[in-house]
């Protein structure tokens, strides 16, 4: 399982890491696959894309889909 904190400070499970992390890189990031400090929401929790914040995203992708 996959948690992150929402803007807010409140914890949110990631359901499915693989939907997310495509998500993040159709909508929230640059054509460098960079993050663009987007308002992403998910069933009523705000993440502002941050590089931090995608870079942790990635990094569970990866453990997931044993990618480096």
């Amino acid at each position: 399982m996959y948690y992150v904190l929402d803007n807010e400070g409140k914890k949110y499970q990631i359901k499915d890491i693989n939907n997310f992390f495509q998500h993040l890189i159709d909508f929230h990031t640059n054509q460098d696959q960079e993050a663009d400090n987007s308002l992403h929401e998910e069933n009523g929790h705000y993440f502002t894309v941050t590089e931090v914040f995608f870079e942790k995203i990635k990094e569970f992708y990866n453990s997931k889909n044993n990618n480096s």
